[in-house]
């Protein structure tokens, strides 16, 4: 009875170690899928962080595109108001040379008392100029641009 009372001990701690070699290897499994799961998370994550990234690097090629094309567009509007300016003062510099021209030419000077005539010849250019103009280069009121289109088609409008 003795040794079967031994066996039947051996055979309970046998059966105890097997049930916490079960446990062990239940607690180790667990703990793979755990760590799994948590692996599994960090990529997750990681992907979604690569693809903010990628979002954020478009939108700034994007920006940066929209940018340029402004920066392109203003340059180009100053160059063409530059050319209109150049264009008006060349003009300008027309009429003040036919003025010149006007007023000291001997014919102006032929008048009456002979500086008198040159004063009268200079006020009858200032009334009389438009005429000497191309047409399509006369001064309207309010511009300093010829009739040509230019001074119109560059108003600003839409300009940032």
């Amino acid at each position: 009875m003795v040794a079967r009372l031994g066996s039947v001990l051996v055979g309970r701690e046998e059966t105890r170690r097997e049930r916490g070699g079960l446990l062990r290897d239940g607690r180790r499994q667990r703990r793979s899928e755990i760590d799994a799961l948590k692996e599994a998370e960090a990529d997750e994550r990681r992907e979604r962080w690569r693809r903010r990234e990628e979002s954020r690097d478009e939108e700034e090629m994007e920006w940066r595109e929209r940018l340029l094309g402004m920066q392109m567009e203003h340059e180009k509007r100053v160059m063409q108001m530059h050319a209109d300016a150049c264009q008006a003062q060349i003009q300008m510099l027309g009429i003040l040379l036919r003025l010149a021209c006007q007023f000291l030419s001997p014919a102006a000077s032929s008048g009456t008392g002979g500086t008198d005539g040159g004063i009268n010849g200079l006020q009858h250019h200032a009334m009389h100029s438009s005429p000497q103009q191309p047409p399509q280069q006369q001064l309207s009121s309010g511009s300093l641009v010829g009739d040509n289109g230019k001074n119109d088609a560059h108003s600003g409008e839409g300009y940032l």
